[in-house]
């Protein structure tokens, strides 16, 4: 630029004569293209090195966000499989309840069956006590001699 300012400078001076101050200008002309040329390059420079900076932090962004939408895929997975197990849990309790239930309630026709079998059992002694006692009257003849005497009355 210093280089310039002086190079007008001279041209002003020196505008009598035509062919030095066409030089002049050719030079400051060329000069003003080489720093233009120079300003243009550096900013491309610049430009490039931004847009490769801006690259890494995309790349490294896009790592970071597919590395988190996985860590998310592996936590929802993870949820489901939870809600599967537990929603499993679920239809196993409910079904041991169920069961719980039913042998509860066979538990108690067990109970009132074997009492009914003692009753049964009782009332079977009770009669073959009675058979017995008949087939001694009726052995030693009392049996019928008690039949004839009371005719409603049979037992002894």
């Amino acid at each position: 630029m210093k280089v310039e300012i002086g190079l007008r400078g001279k041209m002003r001076g020196e505008d009598e004569s035509g062919g030095y101050s066409s030089k002049l200008n050719s030079t400051v002309h060329i000069h003003e293209r080489k720093s233009n040329d120079a300003e243009v390059e550096s900013l491309r420079e610049e430009y490039h090195q931004r847009v490769a900076t801006l690259e890494r932090k995309v790349y490294a962004l896009t790592k970071e966000r597919d590395t988190l939408r996985r860590e998310q895929n592996k936590k929802s997975d993870a949820a489901a499989f939870l809600k599967e197990k537990d929603e499993i849990i679920n239809q196993v309790m409910a079904e041991g309840e169920e069961l719980s239930k039913k042998q509860a309630a066979q538990e108690g026709q067990i109970r009132k069956l074997r009492a009914q079998i003692r009753e049964f059992e009782e009332e079977k002694k009770g009669l073959i006590t009675k058979l017995q006692h008949i087939e001694e009257q009726f052995g030693c003849g009392r049996l019928l001699a008690c039949i004839s005497s009371r005719p409603g009355q049979w037992l002894c």
